[in-house]
C-alpha cells in the first residue's frame, strides 16, 4: 500500500474529526463509530456531542487520547473468513502488545471496529485468524470479519448536476443518479425469547395424592404413605400460534434523515396442567426486526424517500377504509 494513502494521527477527546478519518458505521451502544488505534491495537472512536469523546480497543479500557485514521484513497471494507489471506491494500496497524501484526477490520453483523489478527505474523503472505474487538470477551472466537482495504482514487470525470425531477415519479435512471449520505443502512436482526410460568401449591399437590390413594375405612395413613403413592390425574394441554408484522416510515421535520422499519412477530403459548394440582405456561417468541436509515443528499434523493413514504401512506388509508366500511 501506497504510504501517502493512510495516516494515523494523534487525537484527544474534544477534536473534531478531520472529513477523511474512516467510518466504520453504527453501533446499539455508541452510535456512530470510527477507526482509530491505542498502542498499534486498532479500535473504535465514539462521539460525543459530535466531537471526539472515548477511544476503546481489544484488552485496553477506554482512552481519552488515541490515533485517528485518515484515508485519502477509495476505501472498502471486504469479507473474510479464517484461513483465507489477507487481501492486498488490506489497512495493517502494526504490532500490538503481543507483537502479533494487526490489521483494520470490523464486526460483520454490529460494524465495531476491531483488529484482526493472521495464523502467522511472520508469513509472506498471511491469513486471517481472528477478529477482536473491544466488546467481545475474553474467550471470544470470531473467525469472519470485515477487513478494511484502501486503493489509490481511479480518476473520473466531474459528475453531470442532476437537474431536479419535475414530478414525484422518478425513473430508474434518475433513482440510480440519486447520491446518499455516507451512513444509509439496511440491516436485519433477530431475537428469540422463551418465558416459562409454573404455580403450584402445597395443598393442592397433597389433594392430588390422597385423590389417587385408596384408603380402607378406619385404617390410619400416615402423611408419609400419602407422598410415596401414585397419582392418577388428567392432563390437560393447549396450543396457541400468533403471527404479526408491521411496517413504518419515520422521517424528520426536515426531511434530512427517513428510518424505514420492518417487524414480524411469532407468537406460541402453551400450556398445561395436572389436574388441581399444578399448572405450567410457556410462551416462545421470536422478533425479526429489519430497518433501513437513509440520508438523502440531494433533491432526487429525497423524492425517492417520498414516493416510498407515500406506498406506505397509502397502505393505511386502504387498510382503514377497509375497517370502516366493515
Amino acid at each position: 500500500m501506497e504510504s501517502n494513502l493512510v495516516e494515523w494521527v494523534p487525537m484527544k477527546r474534544g477534536s473534531s474529526l478531520p472529513a477523511n478519518a474512516v467510518y466504520a458505521g453504527m453501533t446499539r451502544n455508541d452510535g456512530d463509530v470510527y477507526v482509530g488505534k491505542m498502542d498499534n491495537s486498532p479500535g473504535k472512536i465514539n462521539l460525543k456531542d459530535g466531537v471526539i469523546y472515548n477511544f476503546w480497543s481489544q484488552n485496553y479500557s477506554s482512552r481519552s487520547e488515541g490515533e485517528v485514521l485518515l484515508v485519502n484513497g477509495e476505501k472498502e471494507w471486504i469479507e473474510l473468513k479464517y484461513g483465507q489471506p489477507i487481501p492486498e491494500g488490506a489497512v495493517c496497524a502494526g504490532r500490538d502488545y503481543n507483537n502479533d501484526k494487526v490489521w483494520v477490520a470490523k464486526d460483520v453483523s454490529s460494524d465495531e471496529p476491531g483488529k484482526l489478527t493472521c495464523l502467522n505474523s511472520n508469513d509472506l503472505n498471511p491469513k486471517m485468524c481472528r477478529l477482536w474487538c473491544h466488546t467481545y470477551w475474553s474467550t471470544a472466537d470470531v473467525k469472519i470479519a470485515k477487513v478494511l482495504v484502501v486503493k489509490k482514487k481511479r480518476s473520473t470525470t466531474p459528475p453531470t448536476p442532476i437537474a431536479p425531477p419535475s414530478s414525484p415519479e422518478l425513473s430508474i435512471a434518475q433513482v440510480e443518479q440519486a447520491t446518499w449520505g455516507n451512513v444509509t443502512q439496511f440491516k436485519t436482526t433477530r431475537h428469540r425469547l422463551y418465558k416459562c410460568f409454573m404455580q403450584a401449591s402445597i395443598t393442592n399437590i397433597i389433594k392430588g395424592i390422597m385423590a389417587g390413594t385408596r384408603i380402607a375405612a378406619g385404617e390410619l395413613t400416615y402423611l408419609s404413605n400419602l407422598l410415596n403413592a401414585d397419582i392418577h390425574a388428567k392432563i390437560d394441554s393447549q396450543n396457541c400460534q400468533s403471527e404479526e408484522g408491521e411496517r413504518s416510515v419515520i422521517t424528520d421535520k426536515n426531511k434530512s434523515v427517513y428510518l424505514v422499519l420492518f417487524y414480524k412477530k411469532k407468537n406460541v403459548q402453551s400450556s398445561f396442567g395436572i389436574e388441581q394440582i399444578c399448572s405450567c405456561m410457556l410462551t416462545n417468541f421470536s422478533l425479526e426486526i429489519t430497518y433501513a436509515i437513509f440520508h438523502p443528499t440531494n433533491q432526487t434523493a429525497r423524492n425517492e424517500c417520498e414516493s416510498f413514504n407515500q406506498l406506505f401512506i397509502e397502505d393505511i388509508l386502504h387498510r382503514l377504509r377497509d375497517l370502516l366500511s366493515s
